[in-house]
């Protein structure tokens, strides 16, 4: 992919080889977490910026209450937002060694028995650049699900033809698609707690392409043609304008006949009333004695309600007199509330100085940690420090590796790799059916 096939070796075993900790926790109750769709999209534009959606899809099957997610990503991210169908309370953003600790509490825990909606959006740097050819790489952590990986190239994007010892994408089992415009590479597989990360990388290209040249530039017979459709439809629109203005005179002309019939129907019905009302002005009058009668009668029901009244008056009086007393408790249970409000608050704030003292503690341990390493590193031979600094470089390398970098003789690298496996310095990996040697966890630079 590179200049020479030294240079390719060694850039490729650095993208692929890093060790990343990774970590995805449900409060302390994964084991009980069913995780329905695990899905992320990379959007990757032609700055090099990568746009990442992630969404996880739980359900809680087993376990009591779930407070809050965690969720580690081995990259710095930044721009982060996330949304739920449950109320979030707090969401925190911790930045540690190239890694990014997301941390989202909700208001109301997730119960036995529901399900849960989670979006991560976030920007990161994932782009590496070398002599004009680019490599896409992520890793994620690993949960039983079924998963999905989506890469979208920018525009003008190819992806670049495999080089010695480099695959264009990887890994293999992807599918491929475009909409014409930019290309999309997609991963689905059934992950499961043992895989522990899932790591995607594309090598590709931007090819130099001339947006000013490229849009849909109409020609001038295109402007001719539709000025012509243009007076067309005016001309049509004119003799359909003609030909309405016609059919609303005749339309008028039969409404003025059917609202003449009406008015003349109206008139009839009116006498017709007015003959009928005659007749009824007996009953009117007789409905006019009982309605008096009606009104005495509810006169009477009237003054003796008014007595009740008065009976309800006094008891509204000593109902009051009770309320009374209970405001006064309720404004004295408001006082205590209070205090115990600040109080908490108190001891909120006493609780965020001690985080934070944590957090210096844990600057000032692993100030400690690399200085100890350094003076380490100080009692090594030349040739001690170049072999450790390889395999700090690579993570895992071969000694034959090391001799074809160094120029050592091979006797010569056995006899060091020898001393500082005694020592504790490194020690071997079986990776396949080649040994590999690596840091010791106690001299591992992070």
């Amino acid at each position: 992919m590179f200049n020479s096939n030294k240079g390719n070796k060694m850039v490729v075993k650095k993208y692929i080889v890093i060790i990343l900790l990774m970590f995805f926790t449900v409060g302390n109750v994964s084991e009980a977490i069913k995780f329905e769709d695990y899905s992320i999209v990379f959007n990757i534009n032609q700055s090099d910026g990568v746009h990442g959606n992630i969404h996880l899809a739980i359900y809680n099957n087993d376990s009591e209450e779930i407070p809050s997610i965690t969720y580690i990503l081995p990259h710095t991210i930044y721009n982060l937002k996330a949304t739920s169908n449950k109320n979030i309370s707090y969401i925190d953003e911790f930045h540690e060694e190239g890694s990014t600790k997301i941390i989202i509490e909700f208001k109301d825990p997730i119960k036995k028995g529901e399900r849960c909606y989670i979006n991560i959006s976030f920007d990161g740097d994932m782009i590496w650049d070398k002599y004009g050819k680019k490599m896409f790489s992520a890793t994620i952590p690993a949960v039983n699900s079924n998963f999905t990986m989506t890469v979208i190239l920018p525009k003008g994007a190819t992806v670049v033809s495999p080089a010695e010892g480099l695959l264009s994408i990887t890994p293999q089992d992807y599918t491929i698609d475009t909409d014409g415009k930019r290309i999309y590479i997609r991963w689905k597989r059934r992950l499961s707690k043992e895989d522990r990360y899932f790591t995607a990388t594309v090598s590709y290209v931007l090819q130099s392409v001339n947006y000013a040249t490229n849009e849909n530039v109409l020609p001038n017979d295109f402007y001719y043609n539709l000025l012509l459709i243009i007076l067309v439809l005016i001309a049509i629109g004119a003799l359909y304008g003609v030909y309405y203005e016609k059919k609303k005179v005749v339309k008028r002309e039969k409404l003025i006949e059917e609202l003449s019939n009406r008015v003349s129907n109206l008139v009839n019905d009116l006498n017709t009333l007015k003959i009928e009302l005659e007749n009824k002005e007996d009953i009117i009058s007789e409905l006019k004695r009982k309605n008096s009668e009606l009104v005495d009668e509810l006169n009477n029901q009237l003054e003796g309600y008014k007595s009740e009244v008065i009976k309800l008056n006094v008891k509204l009086e000593e109902l009051e007199d009770v309320n009374k007393k209970y405001r006064e408790e309720l404004e004295k249970n408001k006082k205590i509330i209070s205090e115990k409000e600040k109080i908490i608050e108190d001891l909120k704030n006493t609780l965020k100085i001690y985080k934070n003292n944590v957090e210096e503690l844990k600057k000032k341990i692993k100030v400690y940690e690399r200085t100890l390493k350094n003076m380490l590193m100080d009692i090594l031979t030349e040739e001690e420090k170049t072999i450790v600094n390889l395999i700090k470089e690579y993570g895992e390398i071969t000694q034959k590796e090391i001799v074809e970098i160094t120029g050592m003789s091979k006797p010569k690298v056995s006899r060091i790799v020898a001393d500082l496996e005694s020592r504790g310095i490194i020690k071997k990996v079986k990776i396949g059916r080649i040994n590999k040697l690596a840091l010791t966890d106690k001299f591992r630079w992070e």
